[in-house]
């Protein structure tokens, strides 16, 4: 028994036998639907499966656009990451300098202080032989006069 469903040049067979289609003429498709119980038996597999292939590839557009959305977030996530590791660097990195020109500075103005206090002490050691020297001629002069009075 023959069995085929016939769609423009396309032929569907279930036994051994197949069914061929021409273009020649309009007569020949009409003869291809010998059975069209046959015919109508395959419409609703077909549609079945037409209905799953549309449905499946909607699924696999739909997990493509999730998986390209997903990526894309990780990717702007990363770049925000980075950037703003970036960016703390940066600040970090400009606060290092005048970190260490304020260090600098108090360090200065620590030795200067300390120059200050040495030449303090050196002046009051100055200060302090010369009271001792002005003593000491005071004492000679004492005993001098002391002395040739």
């Amino acid at each position: 028994m023959l069995q085929c469903a016939v769609a423009g040049n396309e032929s569907i067979s279930s036994s051994s036998s197949s069914c061929n289609s021409s273009s020649s003429s309009n007569s020949s498709k009409i003869e291809l639907l010998r059975q069209p119980a046959a015919a109508l038996h395959l419409l609703p597999n077909l549609r079945i499966e037409a209905a799953a292939a549309a449905a499946a590839a909607a699924a696999l557009a739909v997990a493509a656009f999730a998986a390209a959305t997903a990526t894309s977030l990780a990717a702007a996530a990363a770049a925000a990451t980075v950037l703003w590791h970036t960016r703390s660097y940066r600040c970090h990195q400009n606060k290092i300098p005048q970190q260490q020109q304020t260090q600098q500075q108090q360090q200065q103005h620590q030795q200067q202080q300390q120059q200050q206090q040495q030449q303090q002490q050196q002046q009051q050691q100055q200060q302090q032989q010369q009271q001792q020297q002005q003593q000491q001629q005071q004492q000679q002069q004492q005993e001098y006069r002391v002395v040739y009075s």
